[in-house]
């Protein structure tokens, strides 16, 4: 395999074991003690039956080597000292010997089972903390279009779903892989133990079993992932539903979001399905081929034990041993079925780790502390796809501690405008350049520092207003934080709730009114205490009211530093040094208020509908 395919290949997901290479090894120790400790339990059962459960004046020897004058090799010799530990034992001493010998066993097996459980489960959760760890990084670090094209409710899936089918696949997946086949491993060394030309009759049954599990294996793989695709849809609808819960409501739309939820779970429940009815084949399948195999060792053996060339006690272990060997086979059918889970999921994974960021820094890009003289655009063209030109060849300086403004209909390309400075898109053509230097070359941290942003839609986490304000500061105090919120006109509204700065607001601030909330962005700013501050549409939502009271926060943020902002509401920005007019992603007016009403159409006639002039 190159080693391109090796990138690719969703068996890479087991590279987050390699740290707990120790656990791992612990893990299989304790794998194999417990299967010998089993497989020395499941063995008494030749003494008993053979030696215990006879009457008999004989000494009790659990090994009959009396053809052997000398022993020879490593067997005989085991043989002999087992023999000569029962020797002269009579057997209601040996009934005794052996049923503490079996306590003792079972206990150690309780302690070995106990510790190899726990070792697993605590493997997979340290796994499973590792790629959610991993994955929210990287996440994180993605650039602002991956978000625009990704369903949310997919990736809170590979969050869930994935990730868990993952920690399934390496606790009853990989660890059941390692433990049956030595299972298997010991029951084989049983046969060959007790009956060699037997066991290599039984053991040509492990090719016809291995074949289905093998085939069936391929087919639940692709349907896993069809599977794990169908939920992420559901996923999908079940977030927008709750989150657009208002607009369902308000256009009486219940009976259609209903219909296609149960559309697309039907569709979900037929998927599951097929992978279940594959799944549940393979043990009837290997039932039916063991049976076979269990019924001509009943004939061939029973045969040797009439012929006493195979005592009772060496053919019932026989017996037990191949009918307990089916069972880890049968287990490695569901687990396969559990691993192709798993590798389905680890690929859906993979997808989000797989996507490199679109906007990073250069390897020696340049740190920028402040803001000194000013932003220009120059010549640039901006489109999200090959389909179609957003901007087109955008020009303009915003000098520092100026005040700008962008007007036009609705999809001219303003808001993009503003997206481009703190590059949450890099331009198609041109370049943006700060104080003398291309953006691109800057640090994009460095550059984002510098940058707050106050938008129409704001968003808030579900935190404690004192975390909400002080969002993105590593070291504050209260003061700064008690004058940003009486700057944004927010200490007020704050002191009356029901545990002030420390009460949590709720997912996107759902306790709170669009005028708190827009109140609580901007102090969330003046905290951040940017030179450039983006406005886009800070008061287009809001009552009048409301928006006197956002209006004056935007006044007391804008002093002192530069300013570029998009505006709904013309009387918002009338007093700006330059407003730009954006007619079809083009420049297609400049110049004060005053300038614009007698020299562009467009402004004009904006200012006619909202000012009625």
């Amino acid at each position: 395999m190159s080693s391109a395919e090796q990138n690719r290949s969703p068996w890479r997901i087991f590279r987050y074991l390699i740290p707990y290479k120790v656990s791992l090894v612990i893990i299989v120790i304790s794998m194999i003690l417990f299967s010998a400790l089993h497989v020395i339990s499941l063995s008494a059962v030749v003494p008993v039956v053979d030696k215990v459960l006879v009457i008999s004046h004989e000494p009790i020897r659990i090994f009959d080597i009396s053809h052997v004058e000398k022993p020879s090799g490593r067997i005989d010799t085991v043989k002999l000292g087992i023999n000569r530990f029962f020797l002269d034992k009579n057997p209601r001493d040996m009934l005794v010997v052996i049923a503490l010998f079996l306590l003792v066993v079972i206990v150690l097996k309780g302690i070995v089972g106990f510790i190899k459980n726990y070792l697993i489960a605590r493997l997979g959760q340290k796994v499973v903390q590792d790629i959610r760890n991993e994955v929210y990084s990287h996440l994180q670090h993605l650039s602002v279009h991956y978000f625009t094209k990704a369903k949310t409710g997919e990736l809170i899936a590979r969050f869930t779903n994935d990730i868990a089918l993952v920690r399934t696949g390496v606790t009853k997946g990989v660890c059941e892989v390692v433990f049956e086949p030595v299972q298997i491993l010991f029951y084989s060394i049983i046969l060959f133990f007790c009956e060699p030309r037997l066991a290599l009759f039984s053991l040509c049954l492990i090719p016809v079993l291995m074949i289905p599990i093998i085939q069936i294996g391929k087919r639940l793989k692709q349907i896993s992932a069809s599977w794990q695709k169908r939920l992420g849809g559901l996923s999908s609808i079940l977030h927008e539903t709750i989150t657009g819960i208002r607009i369902v409501k308000a256009f009486a739309m219940e009976p259609y979001e209903i219909q296609k939820f149960r559309k697309e779970n039907r569709k979900l429940y037929k998927t599951y399905m097929s992978f279940e009815k594959r799944k549940n084949l393979l043990p009837p399948l290997m039932d039916i081929v063991g049976a076979i195999g269990v019924v001509g060792i009943l004939v061939y053996g029973g045969q040797m034990v009439l012929e006493e060339s195979l005592t009772k006690g060496q053919f019932l272990l026989f017996v037990v041993a191949l009918i307990s060997m089916l069972n880890p086979f049968k287990k490695l059918g569901k687990v396969n079925g559990v691993v192709q889970m798993m590798l389905a999921a680890s690929e859906r994974i993979y997808d989000v780790l797989d996507t490199h960021p679109e906007i990073v820094s250069k390897p020696h890009a340049k740190k920028v502390k402040d803001f000194h003289d000013k932003l220009e655009f120059c010549h640039v063209d901006f489109m999200y796809d090959p389909n179609g030109c957003i901007l087109t060849d955008i020009n303009f300086t915003v000098k520092k501690s100026e005040v700008v403004a962008f007007v036009g209909a609705s999809g001219g390309g303003k808001t993009t405008i503003l997206n481009l400075i703190p590059r949450f898109y890099d331009v198609s053509k041109g370049a943006i350049i700060l104080d003398g230097i291309d953006i691109r070359d800057l640090e994009l941290s460095s550059l984002r520092n510098m940058i707050g942003m106050v938008t129409q839609d704001t968003i808030l986490f579900n935190d404690t207003v004192e975390g909400n304000i002080a969002y993105g500061k590593k070291e504050w105090n209260n003061d700064e934080l008690f004058r940003a919120a009486k700057q944004a006109h927010a200490h007020e509204f704050i002191k009356n709730l029901p545990d002030g700065y420390q009460t949590v607001i709720g997912e996107r601030g759902v306790k709170l009114s669009g005028g708190q909330k827009q109140r609580l962005a901007i102090a969330r700013a003046l905290m951040k205490n940017p030179p450039i501050l983006i406005l886009d549409e800070a008061t287009s939502s809001l009552d009048t009211e409301s928006e006197k009271l956002v209006q004056d926060a935007i006044d007391t943020l804008m002093k002192g530093r530069t300013v570029i902002a998009v505006a709904h509401r013309l009387s918002t920005i009338i007093h700006a040094h330059k407003i730009f007019v954006l007619d079809q992603g083009r420049i297609v007016g400049e110049g004060t208020h005053q300038v614009l009403i007698d020299s562009n159409p467009i402004y004009r006639k904006m200012c006619e509908l909202q000012f009625q002039i």
